[in-house]
């Protein structure tokens, strides 16, 4: 019989045992766990369950490790090499780091076991504070954030395993943080008040961030001129956050600057180039021969075209351009006042003016301010304004003339260097001012030429952008330069393994063996480029390499890391040098490292290009490819140029056959010894790969910009007939790529620019003019500058109505010509005057006045007893025929006793009838009692 292990816990010192039966069973053994291959169409494990192993003594053809994971829905351990799955490999690598750390998986296990919450497997976009479900939910701890939304669902974000979506979390937890101190300091967190303009003229600003990501803090001051300090934040109150942003920036006073800085040839001063601020043959009124502004102009019309359509009826009361016009009637009579009428000895009926101070009693001037910005941008009062402002355009003298001086200058080469000048000199405020106001005189005549303006300042823009990474020395971030340093030799070390080139098998063995051991660590693989790209600036000078050339430079000061590494290896790192260099490829190496790292920093993050080393520096190559096609790029890409011709990347990248007017050169390659034979088969195989391994420019691009693949080519189809200008190109198999290599490093830069192309999007209010800090949004609008469908034709952007435009609040302004529109809305009372005067309608202006303040009343925009006030002060001018109250104190400051009466009884006092008495005020004459007393 097989015996039976009997369990020692329920054994009894000295007591006979049972012996066991025949039925007992003996324990079966654990079956094997089944192994799979895995395949493209996996389910990524909880990185709480299960480890994930290197299988021993399986690589892949890159010499990657293959991966082995537990899947528990079917049981089997999977096994997964990177070219079956690059995302899931990826992500089983950020497994390892998250599991190699304890705190990482205490507190991700706590927060799932006690709370339900759900570790983020993929980067994503993270909430916004209205997203969360109480403004105190983002707690840090360590390297992990987890966030609660407002139904109470637990995320925990860790840098490991989502290192992008944590760098959001990790802003969104600093905003949380920074509103949680401000209220500890006595700041009230403001998620929806209203301030009139003259408040937040009042106010005192501090900076936008300064406590915290999307956070700016103000102290406004109340009716009674108190300061209130509030902290407002950008994705609860965009609104408010934009107008106190610029307020602080002082936006207007930028744009008083911009004729300030202009100067030099080919740089006219704006202010001889505006064509919205000249003046036309159009008079003020008929009683007043002022010249209007086309701006001006165009208002006045717009104005005049929303009141007679609300007359008849064409323009109903729900309208936003009767909202709007009644919304401008209510600012400008709370700003300057506005007539009353009144009843007149002589005339029967005249008109008395009330004061702003006496409106502002009436009106709510926070919700006034606020509802005018908002009706701003809508489409129909846009489309209006335009239409009126082409008509003005027509009583410009020489209106031709101007657009063609604003034309030349707009879509100069050195209108892109001013805008980088502007930048460098770290006057964001005024380059973005220039850039919107040269937008909007563009768009007065042509709203296509507008958005290629944008187009071409924002594409040569990235070029200066571009040009000035590869110039300054540390403007690369080390995870760039470490990316593109460890991408270029490994796509050296796939082409010479894939063979075709006659190098000898030592230096194939040698780079295999430097790559996969010695280029993980940011330091060495930095210390390893330093050297690449002196000895590359050697070449570039000298036209050849020798090995004492590369000793000299590895043994010279401030190379102790690199030292460290050649020991470390064995000799390998000086033994590689050596290698590439007799074969003629040193010098190019570092050339195209330094192409390839300018290009992953002008992305932010090389490595969201695209998955493999080959296909990130094929976009690397149709990037640049792109920018060389524009017509200024010999001129502002002049580093570029030097850097790629200089070290023959040109020649390895094949930029020497795509663009050749650009990027060919008869300099040899340098190296002894060296055949010209070898370096050219090594040259043609290396761009055959990076060809064939092009990345599809417009991954995953089309889902997160919201965009249609209609609408993809309509931007890359844009992007070619803007901006390409060399006539043999269009039409070409590369241009296509190229565009959508553009494309690609333009959506994952968008948010993250920081040169001229940053100055576009922030003078076309792309950056601060979107509904909360989502860059998918920000990258949209910059794909639609870069195809030159940004064209401001009513409703904002306008690209055929491409889904996913989000063109904010603040974009409204500069276009509109909103300085201009405030002098008009000054004249608006006067207009109504003048139709008064000459077609003596003064019963029909009485309702009139009474309608607009019952559609204020119907919008919310009067105070909480605002209807009662204005009955009172109708009744009241209209019966005593003036204000009868001094010029600086408000009817209801001086009236007080008398309006508290009416508010009760709903009529004047009436003299030896009611308690309260109405004194004459002898400061402006006998009011209407006083003289029919005396006439009686």
């Amino acid at each position: 019989m097989d015996s039976v292990a009997v369990d020692k816990k329920d054994q009894q010192p000295n007591v006979p045992q049972p012996a066991p039966s025949a039925t007992d069973k003996v324990p079966a053994a654990a079956p094997e766990t089944p192994i799979r291959k895995g395949t493209d169409n996996e389910t990524w494990p909880d990185p709480l369950k299960g480890g994930v192993e290197k299988v021993p003594g399986q690589l892949d053809k890159d010499g990657k490790p293959v991966l082995q994971f537990h899947d528990e829905r079917t049981g089997a351990d999977v096994q997964i090499d990177r070219e079956t799955n690059p995302l899931l490999y990826d992500y089983l690598g950020r497994v390892e780091s998250f599991q190699s750390w304890y705190p990482n998986t205490e507190y991700a296990k706590i927060q799932q076991d006690e709370f339900g919450a759900e570790v983020l497997k993929r980067d994503d976009t993270p909430p916004t504070i209205p997203d969360l479900k109480d403004v105190d939910f983002a707690e840090s701890r360590g390297g992990s954030i987890t966030i609660a939304d407002k139904d109470g669902k637990r995320t925990v974000v860790n840098k490991e395993l989502t290192p992008e979506t944590y760098k959001a979390a990790t802003e969104l937890a600093k905003s949380v943080e920074g509103i949680r101190m401000s209220e500890q300091h006595g700041y009230k967190n403001e998620t929806g008040g209203t301030y009139s303009d003259k408040q937040i003229d009042g106010a005192v600003i501090g900076p936008a961030n300064e406590v915290g990501p999307g956070l700016i803090r103000a102290e406004i001051p109340n009716d009674s001129g108190e300061k209130q300090k509030v902290v407002v934040s950008k994705d609860v109150n965009p609104g408010l956050y934009d107008r106190l942003e610029a307020a602080y920036k002082g936006f207007s006073g930028d744009a008083k600057k911009v004729d300030d800085t202009r100067g030099g040839p080919g740089l006219t001063k704006l202010d001889e180039l505006d064509p919205l601020n000249m003046k036309t043959s159009e008079s003020k009124s008929k009683d007043d021969d002022t010249k209007l502004t086309v701006s001006e102009l165009a208002w006045r019309d717009t104005l005049n075209k929303w009141k007679d359509g609300i007359q008849d009826g064409s323009i109903g009361a729900d309208d936003d351009r009767a909202k709007l016009y009644n919304a401008l009637r209510g600012q400008a009579a709370a700003e300057s006042g506005m007539p009353f009428v009144s009843l007149d000895v002589s005339l029967g009926q005249s008109t008395t003016d009330v004061t702003g101070a006496d409106i502002s009693k009436i009106v709510d001037r926070g919700k006034l301010d606020t509802k005018v910005n908002e009706l701003f941008g809508k489409e129909s009062v846009q489309k209006d304004y335009l239409a009126a402002q082409t008509e003005a355009l027509k009583k410009l003298p020489n209106a031709d003339e101007i657009h063609k001086k604003l034309s030349e200058t707009a879509f100069s080469e050195e209108y892109v260097k001013h805008i980088a000048d502007l930048k460098n000199k770290g006057q964001d405020g005024v380059a973005q001012a220039d850039i919107a106001r040269t937008y909007a005189g563009l768009a007065a005549f042509s709203p296509e030429e507008a958005g290629k303006f944008a187009q071409s300042t924002f594409l040569n823009g990235m070029t200066v952008d571009l040009d000035k990474i590869m110039s300054t020395p540390g403007a690369v971030s080390e995870e760039n330069e470490a990316l593109a340093t460890k991408d270029t030799l490994a796509s050296v070390l796939a082409t010479l393994k894939k063979g075709g080139v006659d190098v000898p098998r030592r230096l194939v063995d040698t780079l295999d063996k430097f790559v996969n051991e010695f280029m993980g660590d940011k330091q060495q693989v930095k210390s390893f480029n330093a050297v690449l790209q002196e000895l590359g600036d050697t070449f570039n000078k000298t036209g050849t390499l020798t090995q004492a050339d590369i000793e000299k430079v590895a043994n010279s000061k401030g190379k102790e890391i690199f030292k460290a590494l050649n020991e470390k290896s064995d000799g390998a790192a000086l033994s590689l040098l050596g290698e590439l260099n007799s074969n003629g490829t040193l010098g190019s190496i570092g050339g195209a490292i330094s192409l390839a790292s300018g290009i992953y920093q002008a992305a932010g993050k090389g490595g969201s290009l695209a998955d493999t080393p080959e296909e990130r520096l094929a976009v690397a190559k149709d990037f640049v490819s792109f920018l060389g096609a524009g017509q200024h790029f010999a001129n502002l890409g002049s580093n570029i140029i030097d850097k790629v011709k200089g070290t023959n990347a040109n020649k390895m990248l094949g930029l020497d056959k795509t663009l050749p007017q650009i990027f060919s050169t008869d300099k040899p390659s340098g190296g002894k010894p060296f055949t010209t034979e070898a370096n050219d088969k090594f040259m043609a195989a290396f761009d055959k790969a990076i060809d064939q391994a092009a990345a599809n420019g417009t991954y995953n691009l089309e889902s997160r910009a919201n965009l249609s693949a209609t609408d993809m080519e309509q931007v890359k189809k844009g992007m070619i007939d803007g901006y390409v200008k060399n006539p043999e190109l269009p039409g070409s198999s590369n241009v296509s790529r190229w565009a959508s290599a553009a494309l690609r490093v333009m959506d994952a830069g968008a948010n993250m620019f920081a040169g001229v192309a940053d100055m576009v999007l922030g003078g076309l209010s792309l950056k601060k003019g979107v509904d909360g800090k989502d860059p998918a949004k920000i990258s949209t609008g910059a794909l639609q500058v870069a195809g030159g469908l940004f064209t401001f034709a009513g409703g904002g952007a306008s690209a055929a109505a491409l889904a996913g435009s989000a063109v904010g609040r603040a974009l409204a302004g500069p276009f509109l010509g909103i300085g201009a529109v405030i002098g008009t809305v000054a004249m608006l009372p006067q207009m109504i005057i003048d139709d008064i005067k000459h077609n003596n309608q003064m019963n029909g202006y009485r309702d009139n006045v009474k309608d607009l303040f019952a559609d204020l009343e119907k919008q919310g925009l009067l105070t909480e007893d605002g209807k009662k006030r204005f009955d009172f002060l109708n009744d009241y001018i209209y019966n005593y025929g003036q204000r009868d109250a001094p010029d600086d104190q408000s009817i209801f400051d001086y009236r007080r006793e008398e309006y508290d009466f009416y508010a009760g009884k709903g009529h004047l006092p009436e003299a030896g009838f009611d308690p309260v008495k109405h004194e004459d005020y002898k400061g402006d004459g006998p009011n209407l009692d006083t003289t029919l007393s005396k006439i009686g």
